[in-house]
C-alpha cells in the first residue's frame, strides 16, 4: 500500500488570518511533499484563507499543481474568493452543489 495524498490540513472558517500553529502544520506538510511528490488537500470553507494556504505551501516549495484547495462552498457572496483561489494554478474542490442547483444564484 502507498499513501497518495498529504491531508487534510485545514484552517479556521473567518479569521483575520491563518495562526501560526496553522502556518506551522502547513509548513511541516510541504516539507513532507518535498520529500515524497505525494499531494496535498487542505480545508477551507468558502474559501476562507485560501490564499494563504496557497502561500504557505507554495513558499516552501510545492508546486501550485500538488495543492488541492477543498470545502470551497460556492455560496452567495463567495464566487470572487473561490475564482482567486483557482486563479493560482491549483486544484480546487466545491461542494454544497445542491445549494448552488436549488438557489439556481452564484451571485456575488
Amino acid at each position: 500500500m502507498k499513501p497518495g495524498i498529504i491531508g487534510k490540513l485545514a484552517t479556521e472558517d473567518e479569521p483575520a488570518k491563518m495562526s501560526s500553529a496553522e502556518k506551522k502544520i502547513f509548513t511541516a506538510a510541504a516539507y513532507a511533499h518535498l520529500e515524497t511528490k505525494i499531494p496535498i488537500l487542505t480545508h477551507c470553507w468558502a474559501g476562507w484563507l485560501g490564499l494563504e494556504q496557497i502561500d504557505v505551501l507554495t513558499q516552501n516549495g510545492v508546486p501550485p499543481e500538488k495543492i488541492i484547495i477543498g470545502h470551497l462552498a460556492v455560496q452567495k457572496g463567495t464566487l470572487d474568493r473561490v475564482l482567486k483561489i483557482a486563479d493560482k494554478g491549483v486544484y480546487i474542490g466545491i461542494d454544497t452543489i445542491l445549494d448552488i442547483i436549488t438557489k439556481n444564484s452564484l451571485s456575488k
